[in-house]
């Protein structure tokens, strides 16, 4: 096992809106891992006078290639990585306790995700 977990697998995804809050930058997006996931993930404003990182959380449904379930949902950190592009890290936590490390990019102008998930438990 690694310093942050058995890397379970890459993904990539699409993103099928973005909406500008208040709060930040509100992304709701469809990626395939484990199955297909339904996810709305919230870029909060940035906290460095640069503007290039800030804090981030998401909210998901994973429907399972077996035909269950799992909700989750999870926090972490952004940064910019490119115009238009942004950076999370996060740990994700299943309905069923299971808990995930996730390395996600979201290109807003490709409107793409892609990324790398790593089980922590």
């Amino acid at each position: 096992m690694s310093a942050i977990g058995d890397k379970q697998g890459e993904f990539t995804g699409t993103i099928t809106s973005v909406t500008i809050s208040e709060t930040g930058t509100v992304v709701t997006f469809e990626e395939d891992t484990l199955g297909l996931v339904l996810g709305t993930a919230t870029f909060g404003r940035a906290v460095d006078s640069g503007g290039e990182t800030g804090p981030f959380s998401v909210l998901a449904q994973v429907l399972l290639a077996e035909g269950g379930t799992m909700s989750v949902r999870g926090t972490g950190v952004w940064r910019k990585t490119g115009p238009q592009q942004w950076e999370e890290k996060a740990i994700l936590l299943g309905n069923d306790g299971q808990r995930f490390f996730v390395v996600d990019e979201f290109d807003l102008a490709k409107r793409t995700t892609r990324g790398t998930f790593y089980v922590l438990d």
